[in-house]
C-alpha cells in the first residue's frame, strides 16, 4: 500500500511518501507533485522517512526530482540508502551544536 501526505509550510513544501512506491502509483503522485508543487515554495522536499520499497519506476521518479533540484530526506536506513543511491552522497546528520541549534553536516560517501 502507499500514500503521499502534502504538507505546504510556509518556508518548504514537503511531500511524504509513505510505503511501497511503484510504477502503478508514480502517473498518481507525479499529478500531486505538479499540482501542489505550483505554489512557489524557496525548498521543495521529498520525504522519505516512511518509504519501506520502491521498484526501479519509482526509483527513477525520485531521481528525477532530486536531478530538478528537490532535496531528499532520509532518517530510516532504507531511506538513507535511497537518498545515498541518488545522489551518491549520505544523509544530512543533524548535531546539537549549542543548547536549541543544529549544525548540519553533510558528509561525501568514500
Amino acid at each position: 500500500m502507499f500514500e503521499a501526505y502534502l504538507h505546504d509550510e510556509a518556508t518548504v513544501f514537503r511531500l511524504e511518501l509513505v510505503g511501497h512506491l511503484s510504477a502503478s502509483e508514480v502517473p498518481e503522485v507525479e499529478a500531486c507533485w505538479t499540482t501542489a508543487s505550483s505554489v512557489e515554495r524557496p525548498c521543495l522536499m521529498l520525504d522519505l522517512r516512511q518509504l519501506t520499497g520502491l521498484d526501479d519506476a519509482g526509483k527513477a521518479w525520485v531521481e528525477e526530482k532530486h536531478r530538478s533540484g528537490v532535496l531528499l530526506r532520509g532518517g530510516t536506513a532504507f531511506a538513507e540508502s535511497v537518498v545515498q543511491d541518488v545522489t551518491g552522497l549520505c544523509q544530512l546528520e543533524e548535531r546539537p551544536r549549542r543548547p536549541g541549534g543544529l549544525q548540519r553536516l553533510l558528509r561525501l560517501v568514500s
